[in-house]
């Protein structure tokens, strides 16, 4: 039997997709209305579940704006199949090697965390019941044979600064950092070794604990860190006689909530928060533009910068094209 002497990771070049899965995909997903007047007037899905069509105003059709995704996500639309259309086959093709980064972002209330988390992570048993997209990701990568270790890093970014997510708030210190050959490297975080969906569950409750949150007008339970979930996967693949080994990252980042001054009511350390959490989103979206129009071009590419801010650090090799690259847009149904 041959053998690999050295575990590899897949590569992508941009315009590059592995068997029929594009690099960079968008979803859209819609959390019900928060209120009793029914579906949202500035907001019209289509009959072909890949677009939907934002008015400019509430109730008026003449003046409208069409978005296309890959695929829209209505409000009756539960965990599991939102896992199913945009979450399984990226986990696949992580243990084949290729590495990965899944996004959730929108507004603060738009049900980020509800995706990423579920409703009631730091519960065991209701996350049992209700898992987030994590839960299931430990649950496919944990019952995959060809999965020989998987290990996994909760980290937080909170005021432009990385910090251990698995450690209590009030026994954190900010985390040194450095880039080496184009990778963030963090220290003080040590890798759990995951050996079943139900250690993951454990272990993702207490992160869930330490999460940094705080009472909005937006949103009564509003997060104030982005939380990056990475999870290392070595896989084992023997076909044709050739026994491959390969190691990939998964990163799970349920981003802060955008948000407007005047609409959160923020003031103090709060107003803060806020200010950094849209500097960095400003930056991420940046970066994501010039992601798309270098894959648009046909010929040369554009400098992507990913060193502004912290969260684009983070995800530097999907913002280079580098890595497959999911991304659920969180509306709100109000």
């Amino acid at each position: 039997m041959a053998t690999n002497d050295k575990p590899r990771s897949a590569q992508l070049k941009r315009s590059e997709t592995k068997d029929g899965i594009e690099q960079v995909r968008i979803f859209c997903r819609v959390r019900p209305p928060s209120s009793v007047s029914g579906a949202p007037r500035w907001l019209k899905l289509s009959e072909t579940e890949a677009e939907i069509v934002v008015a400019e105003e509430a109730g008026r059709t003449d003046r409208t704006t069409k978005v296309l995704f890959d695929k829209v996500l209505p409000s009756n639309v539960g965990q599991t199949e939102v896992y199913r259309d945009c979450v399984k086959d990226l986990v696949t093709r992580v243990v084949a090697g290729y590495p990965a980064v899944l996004l959730a972002y929108g507004q603060s209330g738009s049900g980020k965390t509800y995706t990423v988390c579920g409703p009631h992570a730091q519960d065991s048993k209701s996350a049992i019941e209700t898992p987030g997209l994590v839960h299931m990701i430990a649950e496919q990568l944990s019952d995959d044979p060809r999965v020989k270790m998987l290990q996994v890093t909760a980290v937080e970014i909170y005021n432009k600064e990385f910090f251990n997510a698995a450690i209590p708030v009030e026994r954190r210190s900010a985390l040194k950092w450095r880039v080496i050959k184009d990778q963030l490297s963090i220290e003080g975080v040590v890798p759990k070794v995951i050996r079943c969906s139900n250690q993951f569950t454990d272990f993702f409750r207490v992160v869930a604990s330490n999460r940094r949150t705080s009472a909005q007008e937006l949103n009564d339970r509003s997060t104030r860190s982005h939380l990056i979930i990475t999870f290392q996967v070595t896989a084992i693949d023997e076909t044709d006689a050739i026994r491959c080994e390969t190691i990939a990252e998964l990163k799970v980042i349920d981003l802060c909530g955008s948000e407007r001054l005047d609409r959160s009511g923020a003031t103090g350390d709060v107003a803060k928060e806020t200010a950094n959490i849209n500097t960095g989103l400003f930056f991420l979206g940046n970066s994501i533009n010039r992601l798309v129009e270098s894959q648009n071009q046909s010929s040369g590419s554009q400098f992507i910068p990913t060193r502004d801010d912290p969260l684009t650090l983070s995800i530097s090799q999907a913002l280079r094209g580098q890595s497959l690259f999911s991304f659920i847009f969180h509306v709100r149904g109000d």
